[in-house]
Order: C-alpha cells, then sequence, then structure tokens
C-alpha cells in the first residue's frame, strides 16, 4: 500500500503526463489511487521557467537527499546488489542532471 502523499505524486505524474492513461488505471485497480475527478485531465508539457527548474531542482536534491540519508552509499548496500545498483545509478543521474537544470555545460 502507498502513502496519501505517494498517492497525490501520482496523480500529479498523470496529470502532468508523465505517466499514462494506462499506469493510471493501472494504480487505480490496484487499489494504490483514487480515480481522478472528472474534471482532471492530462495536460500536455509546457515551457517552464527558470525558477521553477530551480525550485525543482531543489526538491529533487532534498528528496535525494533524504534517500542517501535512509539508504546510504551504494556501497553500503554492496554494488554488485540490486539496491546497490539502483542507489548508484540515481545517484548518477542526479550527477548528470544538475547542470542541466543550472544550463551549466556537463
Amino acid at each position: 500500500m502507498i502513502t496519501p502523499s505517494q498517492a497525490e505524486l501520482l496523480r500529479a505524474a498523470y496529470l502532468s503526463g508523465q505517466i499514462s492513461e494506462a499506469q493510471w488505471q493501472a494504480h487505480i485497480v490496484a487499489g494504490d489511487v483514487a480515480d481522478a475527478s472528472p474534471g482532471d485531465q492530462p495536460v500536455k508539457p509546457t515551457a517552464v521557467s527558470s525558477d521553477e527548474l530551480r525550485l525543482t531542482a531543489r526538491l529533487l536534491a532534498d528528496e535525494v537527499g533524504h534517500i542517501r540519508e535512509v539508504f546510504g552509499a551504494p556501497g553500503d548496500r554492496g554494488y554488485h546488489t540490486r539496491e546497490g545498483q539502483a542507489l548508484s545509478n540515481l545517484y548518477m543521474a542526479w550527477t548528470n542532471i544538475l547542470p542541466l537544470l543550472y544550463g551549466e555545460s556537463a
């Protein structure tokens, strides 16, 4: 079972077009989320301002930092394990995304 905040993130992902209708329906069938209200429809992506990107980056940084606090470094789990590899991939992706969010060259 997912937490209410995770359900709200799924709803936001659906409404922003980040997950498909089929994925959303699968979450409804699984009981993870309630169906969106009738007026809710996915929206097409639009350009975002640099302020919005910076806010997103800060929020993501907080979440990645929280994940690191809870799960530690990839090597703590063993790089050969699924968990260690997932953490390594997450931290590497974050390292690669930061320059894009701040408009710096990679």
